[in-house]
């Protein structure tokens, strides 16, 4: 009866100590689940925060990078992200600015030239260019 007993005894602490151990783990598994929640979370969260902040990031980078990310955001180079951004702020003043850009390259050496003799003279100049016809005139 003895043996018996112990032996019930014995069987009880097993039983005991095995819900212990069996409660251990539901807890860990449970604190992980939790843990992994906050990792998600943060994580979501440091995203979401990183895309509404790094427009104020890139306006202060050194050495003209804020151009760079915007053409880089653009899939653009610095100049065709430019004359974008130029015709996005104001239609009208961007085709100004385009149809003046391209006078002046059109006339690059009479500008040249008549900028040299503004310069030699001490005063303004009249110089001559050549406007286009529009195509199909």
């Amino acid at each position: 009866m003895r043996d018996a007993a112990g032996r019930l005894d014995k069987a009880a602490r097993d039983h005991a100590q095995a819900g212990g151990q069996l409660a251990d783990m539901i807890g860990t598994i449970r604190e992980q689940d939790s843990q992994w929640k906050w990792v998600v979370c943060t994580g979501l969260a440091t995203f979401v925060a990183g895309m509404l902040l790094s427009p104020f990031f890139a306006s202060v980078l050194p050495f003209g990078l804020d151009g760079q990310v915007a053409a880089l955001i653009m899939k653009a180079n610095r100049w065709d992200a430019g004359w974008a951004l130029i015709q996005a702020g104001d239609a009208t003043d961007g085709n100004y600015a385009s149809y003046g850009y391209n006078l002046v390259q059109a006339n690059r050496d009479a500008l040249t030239a008549c900028q040299q003799a503004a310069d030699k003279a001490g005063r303004d100049q009249k110089c001559q260019i050549i406007v286009k016809a529009p195509v199909g005139s």
